[in-house]
């Protein structure tokens, strides 16, 4: 990443923008309002929105940096966030969402004091449009437990790290870019630095979800869910094939392998595709999936004996 410029905020809190006009300004404010001493640059990316969030924007122009773009996803806008971010520490703010006092400075203390960290995050309440509570605790919501240490294991078969997270931008190149269909990106980034450094959880909620009908995974329409189910499988595939499994115990790639599996069988019914077509092998695919095998038969211990079939048949499952 660029060198740090002289005067360069802490804190980069990157917020993505489309069509949230009416619930912008109180996400804006909310990060306006985080007490961090170091510094903080809000960076707002307008992800090509039609409604009334550039006029939102308008009003909070002497306050944030405001980027515009053509519509790329979420993964793209936060790409373009990332890109124009100073801070050495990142966090994220969907524009419809609200971060809680003290959240961002809670998790800069971690990150100054304990420097195997390289990413922490927090629970989030759940609310309805009007900031009404919907539930505590959206990871107890959603049957997830947390994790704090080595937790590449634990990402190979669920996504137990929500958008709440702060990184530091010195591991920017164990994740960015994001691939623009990434299932997720906050389970992009944590898998990434997950291979490269230890996540820490903090256990109180300081980020506000908020579900009103255009939430991209709680209130997806069927279309929008068939093309969370269709990127799934190449995103399982690639955890199995690319993330480094010797930060997983043999059970927890086990499970990420079961999970790759039972993700292929979602597709084909929901998709009616046969699974030859979700997972295709070509010429290279095939060649480090021979490899895998190969080291699997000089494995030195039992874990690497199942840690590389694992790998190689994601490469190659038929």
């Amino acid at each position: 990443m660029p060198p740090e410029r002289a005067g360069a905020p802490l804190v980069s809190c990157i917020v993505t923008a489309w069509n949230c006009g009416p619930f912008l300004a109180a996400a804006l404010e909310s990060a306006l309002a985080q007490d961090v001493p170091g510094g903080l640059e809000i960076v707002v990316v307008d992800d090509g929105s039609t409604d009334d969030t550039p006029r939102v924007l308008a009003a909070f122009a002497d306050r944030v940096r405001v980027v515009r773009q053509p519509n790329a996803g979420v993964c793209g806008a936060t790409n373009r966030g990332v890109e124009e971010a100073r801070g050495a520490y990142l966090t994220f703010l969907d524009g419809d969402d609200v971060l809680l006092p003290g959240k961002i400075q809670a998790q800069v203390d971690v990150l100054e004091s304990r420097p195997e960290v390289g990413l922490v995050y927090c629970d989030l309440e759940i609310v309805d449009a009007d900031e009404r509570p919907v539930a505590p605790s959206f990871l107890a919501a959603h049957g997830l437990t947390p994790r704090s240490g080595q937790v590449m294991g634990a990402l190979l078969y669920n996504n137990v790290v929500p958008t709440c997270l702060m990184v530091r931008a010195s591991l920017r190149d164990a994740w960015h870019p994001i691939d623009v269909d990434a299932l997720a990106q906050d389970w992009w980034i944590a898998a990434g630095v997950a291979g490269v450094a230890e996540l820490h959880y903090q256990p109180e909620p300081r980020y506000r979800y908020r579900t009103h009908g255009g939430n991209r995974f709680l209130d997806a329409t069927p279309e929008r869910q068939r093309l969370l189910v269709r990127r799934e499988v190449p995103f399982r595939r690639r955890l199995l094939t690319t993330a480094p499994l010797e930060r997983a115990s043999a059970a927890e790639v086990l499970a990420g392998s079961a999970a790759f599996e039972r993700s292929v069988a979602i597709a084909v019914q929901v998709l009616g595709v046969a699974a030859e077509q979700l997972v295709p092998v070509d010429g290279p695919r095939a060649e480090a999936a021979r490899r895998a095998q190969a080291a699997a038969v000089g494995a030195p211990d039992d874990e690497a004996a199942v840690r590389e079939p694992v790998r190689s048949l994601a490469h190659d499952p038929w």
